[in-house]
């Protein structure tokens, strides 16, 4: 629903919160996510989110000594896939 709805902020009017949630993300990360569609949408904030995690110093720490690796994966409900397509480094980058 969130990343639907970051697409077309009108299909979530009937959710008044969850519309004024996505509203402002969709300001403050506007050149990042004009023009894609749903996957590419998808696929943005799963690597978005790996980003932030590094924020953690427990997170840092694990990665730089080899004990934590962390992938960013979507799910493909209908199918049952599971698509990994990012990983964080220890540096912070996702590739």
């Amino acid at each position: 629903v969130a990343m639907g709805g970051l697409a077309d902020l009108g299909a979530v009017d009937s959710l008044p919160l969850v519309h004024k949630g996505l509203a402002a993300y969709a300001n403050a990360y506007q050149s990042e996510i004009e023009g894609k569609n749903l996957d590419q949408l998808i696929s943005w904030n799963v690597d978005t989110q790996l980003k932030n995690l590094f924020s953690y110093p427990f997170v840092q720490n694990g990665l730089k000594n080899g004990s934590l690796k962390v992938f960013g994966a979507v799910y493909d409900f209908v199918n049952g896939e599971i698509t990994y397509n990012s990983e964080l480094t220890e540096s912070g980058e996702v590739k």
